[in-house]
C-alpha cells in the first residue's frame, strides 16, 4: 500500500526508510557543515487499523539502545517530532488524523548509529520522521531535511542525513534553511574512534562561551574555505590548514578525556586533519584512501590507542562518505 490520504482521511500505508549517520562541524564549520557517513539506519513504519486509534508504538528496536532506555510510545522521538511540527505550524495534527481514521502506527527501527555519540542519530531519525509526516499529511512544500533542521535548530546533520554527501547550511531572513552541496573528492574516507560513553548535545553546548573573540571568528571563517577546497580537490595540505578550529573543540576537551591527544595521534599517523564529530565524544579524521586501506586503519588504531591511554574505551573503524541520503520506499 502506498496511498496516504484521501480527501481528508489518512489511509493505511507502509513505508521502509533509511538514512545515514553524519558528522557535523568538521573543525571550523560549527553548526553549518555536515558530512553523511556510510552507516545507515533503517525504519519500517506501518499505519494500520487498530483498537486504539491514534496510538503509536515502537514495536521493534535493534542497535543504538535498549527498549528499556528508549520510550516505546508517543514520547519516542520519531512520534514526538510530529507533535512539534504541528505546534510550530508546519502542518496538521497527525495524531488527530490518525484517530479520525481509526489507525495506529507501528515503528520498527534498526539503528546503526550509536546514540549520543556525535554521529547524528537524532538527525537521521528526525529526517525519517519528517518524511513520513510530510507524506501522510500532504505537506510537501518543505523537504524532510528542512523540517528536520527546524527540529534540530541547525541544518548540518539533518541536511547530510537528508541529501547525503557534504552539506553547508544557513538560515535565511525568512527563517527557512538553505543548503549548498559542495563536492567532495572520492579519495576521502573518515576514520572514527567512538568512545563507549554518551555526551548529550545540550551539555556540550553549555561548555561553550557565549561570546567569541573577533580574532577567533576570523580564524574559523578563513579556514572553512580552505577546508572545502581541499575536500573538493583531494589536497591534503589544504584540508590540514582548513581543518583548524578555535571555536569549540578545545572548550569541549574537558568533556571528552583525551580529546586533544586523540586528534594529535590521528594527525601524527597521517590523517589530513582530525576533529570532534558534532558535540562528541566521537573523534573523526579525514584519511586519503589513495594511500591504501592500511593507512586509514592505522589512523583509526592510533586514535583508539590514544583514547585507551586516556582511560577511555572506544571502538574504531573507517567509514566511506554516504551519497544516498534519505531513501523512502512504499511497501
Amino acid at each position: 500500500m502506498s496511498a496516504e490520504r484521501g480527501d481528508s482521511m489518512v489511509k493505511p500505508c507502509r513505508y521502509k526508510l533509511s538514512a545515514p549517520s553524519s558528522s557535523a562541524n568538521l573543525g571550523p564549520g560549527f553548526d553549518c557543515l555536515g558530512l553523511a557517513l556510510e552507516q545507515r539506519n533503517e525504519w519500517e513504519v506501518a499505519l494500520v487499523a487498530g483498537s486504539s486509534p491514534g496510538r503509536c508504538r515502537l514495536v521493534e528496536n535493534s542497535g543504538g539502545g535498549d527498549l528499556e532506555e528508549i520510550p516505546t510510545n508517543e514520547e519516542h522521538l520519531f512520534f514526538r517530532s510530529w507533535s512539534i511540527l504541528h505546534e510550530r505550524g508546519f502542518g496538521p495534527d497527525l495524531f488527530r488524523l490518525l484517530r479520525e481514521a481509526g489507525l495506529e502506527v507501528e515503528l520498527r527501527a534498526r539503528n546503526a548509529t550509536p546514540i549520543s555519540r556525535g554521529l547524528g542519530s537524532s538527525a537521521a531519525l528526525r529526517v525519517a520522521s519528517a518524511a513520513i509526516y510530510a507524506r501522510v499529511t500532504g505537506q510537501s512544500d518543505r523537504p524532510a531535511w528542512e523540517l528536520a533542521s527546524q527540529l534540530e535548530g541547525h541544518p548540518d546533520n539533518a541536511g547530510a542525513a537528508g541529501l547525503g554527501g557534504l552539506v553547508l547550511g544557513t538560515r535565511d531572513p525568512e527563517g527557512r534553511y538553505r543548503l549548498l552541496c559542495p563536492p567532495i573528492h572520492a579519495c576521502w574516507k573518515v576514520a572514527v574512534a567512538v568512545p563507549q560513553f554518551c555526551l548529550h548535545t545540550a551539555g556540550a553546548r553549555d561548555a561553550l562561551p557565549k561570546d567569541l573573540p573577533l580574532a577567533d571568528a576570523v580564524f574559523n571563517m578563513s579556514r572553512l574555505g580552505f577546508l572545502l577546497e581541499g575536500l573538493k580537490t583531494g589536497d591534503a595540505d589544504l584540508v590540514r590548514l582548513g581543518g583548524q578550529d578555535r571555536w569549540h573543540q578545545e572548550k569541549r576537551a574537558r568533556l571528552v578525556p583525551g580529546l586533544l591527544q586523540v586528534m594529535r595521534a590521528a594527525e601524527s599517523a597521517g590523517a589530513a586533519t582530525a576533529f570532534l564529530s558534532g558535540a562528541g565524544p566521537t573523534v573523526g579524521a579525514f584519511v586519503d584512501q589513495r594511500r591504501g586501506a592500511e593507512h586509514g586503519q592505522a589512523v583509526a588504531e592510533a586514535m583508539g590507542a590514544a583514547f585507551t591511554e586516556a582511560g577511555v574505551e572506544s571502538h574504531v573503524e573507517v567509514m566511506s562518505v554516504d551519497t544516498r541520503g534519505l531513501e523512502v520506499c512504499p511497501n
